[in-house]
C-alpha cells in the first residue's frame, strides 16, 4: 500500500479478505461461443470422471499428482522459481482428443502479512488445504498436434501452501465472460479462470 509507514498495519491486516481459491476449467469448440460446453466426462490423471449430469466440480488432492522439479520448467523460469522456496506438481486433464498437462508451482510459505491476517479468519482456517492466494498463468507455449490428438502444456503459479485443488467446470448454464478469465486460447479449446 502507498504511504505504508503512516498506516496502521493492524487495521490493514484486518481488511485483507480471504476467498477460497478455485481453478475453473471451461471447454469450448469455437472462440465465438458465449458459454462453455457442458462436460459430462473427462480424465484427470488417467482417472475417468463421468456422470449422467453435467460435471460441476472435482477435488484433486495434490499428493496424488506426479512430483515434478525445477528442471521441468522452461529455462527462463528456472532461476525465478528455485527448489528451496517452491514445490512442483503435475497433473493431466483430457477432454475428447485434447490432453493438457498442468505444471503447478506451489510456494511453500505464505507472506507474513497474510499469515497474520488469516490466523483467526474462520473461512481461511476451514479452507487452508486450498492455499492462500490466486492462480497465475506463467507459460503457455508448448503445443503438439498429431492427426488424432492435441497435447498442450501450461505452467501455473498457484496459491501458497496448496494441498488440494478445487476444479470447477464451466457449463452452458453459466454465462462466461471472457475478460473474467486468466487466459483464453481459442486454438486449445480449454481455458482457465
Amino acid at each position: 500500500p502507498t504511504k505504508a509507514n503512516t498506516q496502521n498495519k493492524d487495521i490493514l491486516e484486518i481488511k485483507i479478505p480471504y476467498h477460497k481459491p478455485t481453478f475453473t476449467i471451461c471447454y469450448k469448440i469455437d472462440s465465438l461461443q458465449k458459454n462453455s460446453l457442458n462436460i459430462y466426462q473427462c480424465k484427470i490423471n488417467d482417472k475417468e470422471i463421468k456422470n449422467d449430469r453435467v460435471l460441476q466440480e472435482y477435488e484433486l488432492n495434490l499428493k496424488d499428482c506426479k512430483e515434478s522439479n525445477n528442471s521441468d520448467l522452461p529455462i527462463d523460469m528456472q532461476n525465478d522459481y528455485r527448489n528451496k522456496d517452491f514445490m512442483y506438481k503435475t497433473f493431466f486433464i483430457t477432454f475428447d482428443n485434447h490432453t493438457r498437462e498442468y505444471i503447478l508451482i506451489i510456494p511453500k510459505r505464505i507472506p507474513k502479512i497474510l499469515n497474520q491476517a488469516y490466523k483467526d479468519n474462520k473461512e481461511a482456517t476451514q479452507n487452508k488445504d486450498y492455499g492462500y492466494g490466486y492462480f497465475k498463468l506463467l507459460d503457455n507455449t508448448h503445443k503438439e498436434y498429431t492427426q488424432d490428438s492435441i497435447l498442450s502444456k501450461q505452467v501455473w503459479l498457484i496459491p501458497s501452501c496448496c494441498n488440494k485443488l478445487m476444479i470447477k467446470f464451466g457449463n452452458e448454464d453459466k454465462e462466461d465472460i471472457q475478460s473474467s478469465y486468466n487466459m483464453y486460447q481459442a486454438l486449445s479449446n480449454i481455458y482457465v479462470r
